[in-house]
Formats: C-alpha cells, sequence, structure tokens
C-alpha cells in the first residue's frame, strides 16, 4: 500500500471480539483504503492475536502494552506512533459506514480552516440494531455553543489533522472524561471544530458505562466551571446545573437520565 497518510487509532481493552471484528470489517471496506491501523492493545485477558490475523488486507499495526496504561495514557501513546497527516479514532465496539474516511480526509483537505472533523451517527445495541440518529451540531459557532451544556462531537467519529495535537495538545491522563476536557482546552487556544452531517459512525450504546459513575458527572461539571465562558453565559449555566444536579443522583439514575436525553439529541 502506498502513500498512506492516515493513521485510525483505536484503543483496545478486553474487547468482545465478535463484536470487534464487525469494526475491523467496516474498516477493511472502506472506499478510502490509503491508510494503517495502529492497535493499542491494553487487554489482560483477552488475545486479540487471531483476530487481527484475519485481516491481511489491512495494514495493521498491533501495539501491545507491556504495562497497563488505561485509555488517555493508551491513546497518547498511539499519536506517537503516527507521522501521518491525519489520525482518525475508531472504538472496537463501533463500526462505520464504507465512506467515512473518504468523505473525512476529502472535508479537512478542501477546508483547511478546521482541525478535525466528527461525523453524525446512529446508536446501536450489542447486537447492532438501530435505535436512533443522535442529531448534533455541524458548525463551529454551534459546537462550541453546546460544548458547555453536553458533549456535541462523537469521539469515535472523529478525524484530526496531526497538527492538532501539536498546537493543542493531547489527551489528559488524569481524568475519565479525557475527550470533553480535549475539546474545552481546544475551544479556549482557537480551534476550528466541524462535523459532518452523514450519519457515518454506528455509535454502540453500552448500558454499563462510565456514564453510570458519579465521578465522571463531578469530573465534568468541574470542567464547565474551569472552561466558564461569558459568550456563551446562558449556555454555560444551564450547563453547569444539568451536571451539578446528575452528579447528585445515584449512577444508576444519572445513566438512565443520560440515555433519555441522548435520544432527543
Amino acid at each position: 500500500m502506498k502513500n498512506i497518510n492516515c493513521s485510525v487509532l483505536v484503543p483496545v481493552y478486553n474487547p468482545n471480539l465478535k463484536v470487534f471484528e464487525v469494526m475491523l470489517r467496516s474498516l477493511a471496506k472502506q472506499t478510502y483504503q490509503s491508510f494503517e491501523v495502529i492497535l493499542v492493545d491494553d487487554s489482560d485477558q483477552i488475545d486479540i492475536t487471531d483476530l487481527v490475523k484475519k485481516f491481511p488486507q489491512l495494514n495493521l499495526r498491533h501495539v501491545k502494552n507491556i504495562e497497563k496504561l488505561g485509555l488517555s495514557k493508551s491513546l497518547n501513546y498511539g499519536i506517537t506512533l503516527s507521522n501521518k497527516e491525519f489520525i482518525a479514532r475508531a472504538d472496537c465496539d463501533d463500526f462505520y459506514r464504507e465512506d467515512r474516511l473518504e468523505k473525512q480526509i476529502s472535508f479537512l483537505k478542501e477546508n483547511s480552516m478546521y482541525d478535525l472533523c466528527g461525523t453524525s451517527c446512529i446508536t446501536v445495541d450489542i447486537q447492532g440494531n438501530h435505535s436512533h440518529k443522535r442529531i448534533i451540531p455541524n458548525s463551529n459557532a454551534e459546537i462550541k455553543r453546546q460544548l458547555h451544556f453536553w458533549v456535541p462531537i462523537v469521539h469515535s467519529s472523529v478525524m484530526f489533522k496531526n497538527s492538532f495535537f501539536k498546537k493543542y495538545g493531547t489527551y489528559s491522563e488524569s481524568i475519565d472524561c479525557e475527550d470533553y476536557e480535549l475539546w474545552f482546552r481546544a475551544k479556549k487556544l482557537g480551534c476550528k471544530f466541524y462535523n459532518l452531517k452523514q450519519e457515518l459512525t454506528f455509535l454502540r450504546i453500552d448500558r454499563s458505562s462510565k456514564f453510570s459513575r458519579e465521578r465522571y458527572w463531578r469530573q465534568m461539571l468541574n470542567l464547565k466551571i474551569k472552561y466558564f465562558d461569558f459568550s456563551f453565559f446562558f449556555t454555560s449555566v444551564l450547563g453547569i446545573l444539568f451536571r451539578f444536579l446528575m452528579s447528585l443522583l445515584p449512577g444508576f439514575l444519572s445513566s438512565l437520565f443520560y440515555n433519555i436525553f441522548s435520544k432527543y439529541r
């Protein structure tokens, strides 16, 4: 494979192998083929070696962590392994429409003012059945406004310019909501965001996710206070009040309300 200019970065931690295979197949079917896949493997119970061997057509780099790093450190390590123009995020439990990479690379090449590009998504259950379309903002201005209330960027749909990490830094390794902190920090430093309207990402919903942890909601609340923006005063205040109330709820209730809320976004 020649002229590779994109790395697809996938953090791996004890995945469901059948679900993971669906994701890898979606990468193998991409219409844009000038990319490599970097698997940063933090697993301590599941061996993915045999699964990786099923995809000789993919330019796969399977990197096994010597010691457990956790998500943020694994992502940062993967970033250091890429010298390509673009870095696309992918999660091993999601999957992607066959033209995802093609459309994102085309957009970023044609619109040089943007630092990253996400996509709209369709949520699916563990069996892959479609649940609903997640409505997210597209423009830079609207993404920045809504950032103070919820997370208007689907992390596993994002394609970055490699230069993004040189300008705005990498993921924080001290908190659970590493993507949310990165969006806030990048916004403050002048990053330009965009989300494609097409549903190019199929986001698998995990009912036992980090959204059920009280610590996660407290961390999000602290970020909203730290990055309070008077130019988005009303949204910033609403976002703080919402996260404060969510942080007071038991984990199962905060997860329930989040899932209900997400259906109407």
